[in-house]
Parts: structure tokens; sequence; C-alpha cells
């Protein structure tokens, strides 16, 4: 089967005929699609701020996985073949791919847990061609639960939608432990592909669960909007990974802000682009969390929402 990918690229060929230099090409590997994606337009405006004018003194070219993360390895090839300067690569599975392709070129990572998974030796040394952000995504999985719990403690039996190659062993235990303290069943239903996306509704809508937990995975973040659209129309309570997915319409949710960590991303692009070499430099995390709740979501569903947690809400959107 020919292998199929898409990239979107934010600069072309000077129309001159003179030859002269040109401005250094960054490589952007996204697990997700071009539809929905939140990275390009944020990168641009931060490179921006930080001196840098697409086009004329970078370029980028973005490789989209459209959610098939067997296609990564490939697209990082590309983006090697394609001569850039720096590879910037999401997700366990699109930085472990980024490595795979390049042992030479810088790589910028923004994923789980880069230390974890193998990625990079440890968070002060990453060793390697490898720096970037980890997240840390899966360690607020229980609290997410809890929130869940908060918002809808008449939930007994909860879905949990999780992407199966971005969680590690452990992970699913320990939510089952956090489960069994909040006196919570969970139905858990893992997703390989988009392409399973409608076997898991069926699933879901088959369990009569009372609410839903999306796990942290790039792949389920690219299919959030039918996500909240499914959630509305089966009036279930969800929580999600990132505050941005409760503005366009999501319940509620606890974590960074994704746009922060895109923005560490540019930073230490930066940098690698001024002769930083990923070895120099640590690993980042975020620091501050957000708790978000969507008041006109609670209303679609019909849910009451506790004062209480109205009052701890960082942002509440209506």
């Amino acid at each position: 089967m020919k292998r199929r990918f898409f990239l979107a690229c934010s600069a072309l060929l000077p129309a001159s005929g003179h030859a002269q230099a040109l401005p250094p090409l960054i490589g952007i590997l996204r697990v997700g699609s071009q539809k929905g994606d939140q990275f390009a337009d944020v990168f641009k405006r931060d490179m921006a701020r930080l001196g840098w004018d697409d086009s004329k003194t970078y370029r980028t070219q973005i490789a989209f996985a459209q959610g098939d993360q067997n296609q990564l390895p490939g697209l990082a090839g590309e983006l090697v073949k394609a001569g850039a300067r720096v590879v910037v690569a999401f997700g366990n599975k699109g930085v472990a791919a980024a490595q795979g392709a390049t042992k030479e070129l810088p790589i910028v990572a923004m994923s789980d847990d880069l230390v974890a998974w193998g990625l990079v030796a440890s968070m002060a040394r990453p060793g390697g061609n490898t720096t970037g952000i980890s997240v840390m995504s899966h360690e607020l999985d229980s609290k997410r639960l809890e929130i869940l719990h908060d918002i809808a403690p008449q939930a007994r039996r909860v879905g949990v939608l999780f992407d199966e190659p971005f969680v590690r062993p452990g992970e699913i235990d320990q939510l089952k432990h956090a489960a069994e303290n909040l006196k919570i069943e969970l139905v858990l239903i893992g997703l390989q592909a988009p392409r399973d996306y409608a076997s898991a509704m069926a699933t879901l809508a088959g369990a009569k669960v009372d609410a839903v937990q999306f796990l942290a995975s790039p792949m389920l973040h690219a299919l959030r909007g039918r996500f909240i659209e499914e959630m509305n129309r089966l009036r279930l309570p969800a929580v999600h990974e990132w505050p941005e997915t409760v503005e366009e319409g999501g319940l509620v949710s606890y974590g960074p802000r994704i746009e922060l960590c895109y923005r560490h991303v540019a930073v230490l692009v930066n940098k690698v682009l001024k002769g930083a070499k990923p070895t120099d430099l640590p690993i980042e995390q975020p620091t501050t969390f957000v708790l978000a709740v969507n008041s006109a979501a609670a209303r679609v569903i019909g849910l009451p929402l506790p004062e209480a947690l109205l009052l701890r809400a960082d942002v509440v959107v209506d």
C-alpha cells in the first residue's frame, strides 16, 4: 500500500533567479491532522516574539500523520531529507520516530514524560540530540478523575478512553486505584488510531456509563471536536486534558495550557537555532495547572454545577 502523508509548508522558494541561501528549515512532526491543529499559529506568533520572521529568517515544513502513528517514522525521514535544521516532534511515538530518523540533527520534543519513556537520559542532562518539554499528562489522570467525581458525584460508572500506544504499563493501574478510592467502576476503551473512533463510541454507548474521562494523548486531542459533539449528544459529563478544550466546548479539564507548552517549544527552538546543543538544555516542565469549567456545556447536558467547584475554577466559560 502506498504510504500517504500530508505536508504543509509555510514558505516557498524565492522567486528571484539569483542564488541565495535559504533560511533554516524547521521540520515539525505532528500526530494529528491539519484540520483543527493548534500548533502552527501559536509557534509562528511566539517565534515572531523571539525575533524570527516566518519565511524570511526561518521556514517550516509540517508533516501530519492524520492520527496514524505508524506513519510517523516515514514522515520523520521525509523531514530530515528535506534539509531540516531542527526537528520538532510530539508524542512519545513522534519523538521516537524523529530519533530513529536522525542522530545528529537537534530534536525539540513535547510529550508526556520523556524520561519515563526512555527518550532522554534525565531531566537535567537529556543527552543525545533531544531536549524538550515533559508535560507529565498521565501524572494528572487520577486528579482529573477526582475532578470528574466532584462535578458529577452521581457518576458511578466512568468510561475511560485512552490511546493504547501512549499509555505506559502501570498508569492504568494507578487510575484504577484512584477509582477504587472513589467507589467508581471504570470501563476501559482503548484506541489505536482515529479509525477506531466509531467502534469506541459504540462501545461507550453500550456500556451505559455515567461519565467519561479522556486520557492524555496527541491522537485523542486531535479528535476533541468529535468527542465534544458526542458527549453532548449522549448527555455525558466528561473531563479533558487541556483548558483550551473547555474553551472550545468541553465540560471540564485540569492541566497546563497547551499554548504555554507550545511557547516553551518555540523558546527551545530559538536557542537551538542560535547554536545551543540539546544535551545542554534541560528538559522543561509546566508549573502552572488550570482548572477550567464550561457552564454553557453543563447546561447543554443538563448538569447542575456544584458551586464549590465553580469557586475553585481558574477559568469559567459561559
